[in-house]
């Protein structure tokens, strides 16, 4: 299991809408660097998210996922395949001060696929939440 946690300086109904409206997603999804093009994004049990990432280094990433339960402004979780495989665990919290925390886990078949993983996927997800931070930014100012 991989978990990366971050607390972002927007309400939880705007982050959430991040997360959950493509619009927003196609936009920060992925570490520095990719683009992403979506073929399907079905956010409802049972619903899939299909979708390409685009690296800088010119190559194309295909992803596939299944969405295995949707809580609206609290818990999103999905199945991803082919390579790696792994499930996600997403928790949306609201703090004291207005603002939301985000817990993002990955969970891996084996410990082991997990620690072979680690340190390159922790630095990819922060780098993520980076650009989820200025997605926030900018949909704070279109309110």
């Amino acid at each position: 299991m991989i978990t990366s946690t971050r607390n972002f300086l927007a309400p939880l109904e705007l982050v959430y809408k991040a997360w959950a409206d493509s619009e927003y997603l196609i936009q920060w999804w992925g570490p520095s660097g990719f683009t992403n093009t979506f073929q399907e994004h079905d956010l409802k049990p049972g619903g899939k998210w299909i979708f390409v990432m685009h690296g800088p280094d010119g190559k194309d990433y295909p992803n596939e996922c299944v969405f295995t339960e949707v809580k609206p402004y609290e818990f999103l979780a999905w199945d991803h395949f082919p390579n790696p495989r792994f499930m996600v665990n997403v928790y949306f919290e609201e703090l004291e001060d207005g603002n939301a925390k985000v817990i993002f886990i990955m969970i891996f078949n084996t410990e082991k696929e997990a620690d072979s993983l680690r340190s390159f996927i922790l630095e990819k997800n922060e780098e993520n939440f980076v650009k989820l931070d200025a997605v926030l930014l900018k949909m704070s100012s279109e309110k």
